[in-house]
């Protein structure tokens, strides 16, 4: 079974960076997504068009305007089924304002 959006495009996981993330997460999470895209869940063999991976941040951006700045199919439209924000150690974002401005990015203009 080929995890797939509705439109048939494949699914995308969207990880979003921040300031303070851990990069070596941000990496791993990359690198886990697009080779369990390759294969098949019953068979284990490598079959249909894997998941597509985006990287998204707002950093030094206006507030509240997430790009995507990573695409594993760079010519493919950019809409996340999911979003992951991976962990940090230090500088924990303000939950408030993060939260304010990803809902605004999420629900549209």
């Amino acid at each position: 079974m080929t995890m797939r959006a509705h439109d048939g495009r494949p699914a995308e996981i969207g990880i979003v960076i921040y300031p303070g993330v851990q990069q070596a997460a941000v990496h791993g999470l990359t690198d886990l997504f697009r080779i369990a895209g390759t294969f098949d869940a019953g068979a284990g063999q490598r079959k249909g068009p894997p998941l597509h991976v985006t990287h998204w941040s707002c950093e030094g951006r206006g507030a509240g305007a997430m790009q995507c700045v990573f695409s594993s199919h760079p010519h493919a439209a950019a809409r996340p089924a999911a979003l992951i924000l991976p962990p940090t150690l230090t500088n924990l974002p303000d939950a408030t304002a993060s939260l304010e401005r990803s809902l605004r990015w999420l629900s549209g203009p």
